[in-house]
């Protein structure tokens, strides 16, 4: 069964303010600040300066995660991940 990307999207707007900072984001990614941070340094990630920190739009994150997904070619396996 594979993973419903619209409910994912919902959660997050449900779960993260509109205006996120770096924690929240590498959060939201299940990644590190840190990563976040280089990828945003990259041009990556959309970010804003705000002082000495970033802020992030999250509908604008959520929009870069969209298109970050990956097509897996028609004749490949695909494997259901189910956590504990």
């Amino acid at each position: 069964m594979p993973l419903d990307f619209d409910k994912i999207i919902e959660a997050y707007k449900e779960q993260y303010p509109p205006t996120l900072n770096t924690a929240q984001v590498a959060e939201m990614l299940g990644s590190t600040a840190e990563v976040v941070r280089s990828k945003v340094s990259r041009g990556e990630i959309p970010a804003y300066r705000w002082g000495k920190n970033f802020r992030y739009f999250r509908d604008e994150v959520i929009d870069w995660l969209r298109h970050q997904a990956v097509q897996a070619p028609a004749d490949a396996e695909v494997h259901e991940i189910v956590g504990n």
